[in-house]
């Protein structure tokens, strides 16, 4: 594939999965994609036969960095400093790649449901994501507080939750919830059991 060729194929992806995160993968067509590329349907058709198709080329294009992180994970000794990093590029990964995915999986529940080896790909990668940081051999309270760490940068790095803390009252950007989610996050991991209280 030439880099022109491999630059189509990737924008095709981008613009899909910008599309299917603003309307919804069954409200959009592929004439939409293309002509929201600027190329006809033949060209469009000439990288993805079908929308299954782009919906698989996006997840595996998403999946790509999880399974980085992951297997970055596994050359890693568990130690605090470990789940520290992992937390920071995790929060990295939510904030770039995976934040357009985040608001595809929002928008589009019942199309996971419906293209089961696709929402099967994506559950199996957060399954990872989150066995990644729990040490199997800890107290249980302490998988635990891994697991919260894990969440709080998840939830942090979602646009409705800061919305949810504005309806309440918070004040908060959405830059700021993330960075406060980290923190929580790195008290939670740094935590031992002698000094929880």
């Amino acid at each position: 594939m030439s880099p022109r060729q491999a630059d189509t194929r990737q924008r095709a992806l981008d613009v899909a999965l910008e599309l299917f995160a603003e309307q919804g993968y069954e409200k959009t067509s592929l004439r939409e994609i293309a002509e929201r590329l600027d190329v006809t349907k033949a060209a469009l058709y000439y990288h993805f036969a079908s929308k299954e198709a782009l919906l698989a080329g996006i997840i595996d294009s998403l999946v790509e960095p999880v399974d980085e992180l992951v297997a970055w994970s596994q050359t890693q000794p568990r130690t605090t400093e470990f789940r520290l990093e992992y937390l920071r590029r995790l929060a990295e990964l939510l904030q770039g790649p995976l934040s357009r995915w985040i608001s595809f999986v929002q928008q589009n529940q019942p199309v996971l449901r419906d293209h089961t080896e696709a929402g099967q790909k994506m559950q199996s990668r957060l399954l990872l994501l989150c066995a990644r940081i729990i040490e199997p051999e800890a107290a249980l309270q302490d998988q635990l507080r891994s697991l919260l760490g894990l969440l709080a940068v998840y939830l942090g790095n979602l646009a409705p939750a800061s919305a949810m803390l504005r309806s309440l009252g918070f004040e908060a950007t959405p830059e700021e919830l993330a960075v406060a989610a980290m923190d929580v996050a790195r008290e939670l991991v740094r935590i031992g059991p002698d000094q929880w209280s």
